[in-house]
């Protein structure tokens, strides 16, 4: 039996064995960003055809299961029972007097109410949910595939929704405590002309800015790319840190490199504020550091019997993507001439299927290598005469090290375009977002691109939202100010 008739049918045996609706607890969960605490009890959605368990959880989490990293069980009998009898009590509770009501507000509102301004498909929303203990009020984006897209992946019933910044009425938005927002990066980037406020698009962030007067949120996080902080010597960035030092928010930032989450290299700037000062140095710095490149612990195997250091970030993308067995190595290629491969992958942009870049290291590719690594000697002397052969067959031993003498390795095989399931995984969004939009929307691969390129970086997202929800429950910022 193949590795892929095994695991197709190790999803089947799972489908069998939890089907939706199947109750289950959650014993250790193994995941390096926010796992599910462990005792938590939820619910069975479906199981996909990786044999991942989608769930949802009591705590209003949606995490999935991945069976073999993850330990749980169902539920027993008597547990059910007690579950369905303290259901019962509670539908059969008397009515509360509006004193006692009163006196829980506060718990009612405990979850953090969020504004996702130009949301794209929302990697603020996918990290939140995530994490679980977040509840969204309004959305705002004015492409209208953003939204069929965030509207696919999210249940926006009840929530407002605006399709452009400049229309947003602050007195019918509902009150929320956490503002977020990626405003548009094209007059800062350096693909654009980097015009700042003098592109209307570079405007936009005094949207943001307004809103923030109205509505006086204990929270914001902002994101942009990294030019922004030079831009006009200086002159933009000091314009928007003063804007938000008037509004009465103490404001930090920092340029994190997605490398230390993901093998992207994608640089972005994070601006996170907040009123009330005790959270100074609790949300910013992430001091997580860059990922170490992938590092083969067996003596060059074939691809299906390599072993990897598991503290190593991977330079391939998919390990099944060649089979067990195959003869194929995958890595990051820069999709230009005189391209190099790379560890991690460059950043993802709106416009990856545009092809071959004039611009040196731009975009990635997948170099598909067809028969391992030839020991060359001289490689930049190819039109200088050489006793002996210029290159070795594969597998065979380097040369001689001299004084004088280079000496390198020649891959050979093709370089193909980065497919759009890739791109989400390199912005940490899931197989089962992809698809669902893929599916359920019929999007073409360019729009599929976008939506990867003009996003973020979920588990960045994941490791700030965290650190916020964590700094509001130890100084009870949201109770206190309602």
């Amino acid at each position: 039996m193949n590795k892929f008739e095994s695991e197709r049918r190790f999803a089947e045996r799972m489908k069998r064995c939890y089907p939706p609706g199947t109750r289950l607890l959650l014993l250790s969960m193994d995941d390096p960003y926010a796992p599910v605490e462990c005792g938590t009890r939820g619910t069975v959605v479906h199981v996909d055809d990786a044999g991942q368990i989608h769930m949802k959880w009591d705590n209003g989490r949606t995490l999935a299961i991945v069976p073999g990293e993850d330990s749980f069980r169902k539920l027993t009998d008597e547990e059910l029972e007690e579950e369905q009898n303290n259901e019962m009590d509670e539908g059969n509770a008397p009515v509360l007097g509006s004193e006692v009501q009163n006196k829980n507000i506060g718990l009612m509102h405990m979850s953090i109410r969020v504004l996702d301004m130009f949301c794209g498909m929302s990697a603020f929303r996918s990290a939140a949910e995530r994490i679980g203990g977040f509840e969204f009020v309004g959305y705002c984006d004015n492409d209208p595939t953003a939204i069929a897209a965030y509207r696919t992946l999210y249940n926006t019933e009840g929530e407002i929704y605006y399709d452009n910044a400049r229309t947003v009425n602050t007195d019918e938005i509902p009150d929320f405590d956490l503002l977020v927002g990626g405003f548009p990066c094209v007059a800062f980037s350096a693909a654009g002309r980097r015009l700042a406020f003098k592109d209307e698009r570079g405007t936009l962030f005094f949207e943001l800015a307004r809103i923030l007067e109205a509505k006086r949120p204990a929270f914001f996080v902002f994101e942009n790319v990294p030019p922004i902080r030079t831009i006009q010597k200086g002159q933009v960035f000091t314009a928007i840190l003063s804007e938000i030092s008037r509004l009465g928010y103490v404001c930090e930032w920092q340029c994190v490199d997605g490398s230390a989450y993901l093998p992207q290299s994608r640089k972005r700037v994070f601006i996170v504020g907040y009123l009330d000062p005790r959270c100074a140095g609790e949300i910013l710095p992430l001091e997580r550091k860059s990922g170490t490149p992938l590092s083969e612990l067996t003596d060059r195997a074939s691809q299906g019997n390599r072993v990897y250091d598991a503290k190593g970030a991977a330079i391939t993308l998919s390990a099944s993507c060649g089979g067990f067995g195959g003869k194929t190595g995958m890595y990051f290629v820069d999709m230009n001439e005189n391209s190099k491969i790379t560890d991690t992958a460059r950043c993802i942009t709106a416009r990856h299927n545009a092809g071959l870049s004039n611009r040196k290291g731009e975009h990635s590719g997948v170099f598909v290598e067809d028969d391992g690594v030839y020991p060359v000697i001289n490689p930049d002397r190819e039109k200088i005469r050489q006793n002996g052969p210029r290159i070795r067959e594969n597998g065979a031993p380097a040369f001689c090290i001299t004084v004088v003498d280079r000496h390198g390795i020649m891959h050979k095989g093709k370089i193909r375009r980065l497919v759009p399931q890739e791109c989400f995984r390199l912005m940490g969004f899931t197989d089962e977002q992809f698809f669902k939009l893929k599916n359920e929307l019929s999007l073409a691969d360019s729009k599929l691109y976008k939506l990867a390129g003009n996003s973020i970086m979920v588990p960045i997202l994941v490791d700030i939202l965290s650190r916020i929800k964590k700094v509001n429950q130890k100084y009870s910022v949201l109770k206190e100010e309602k």
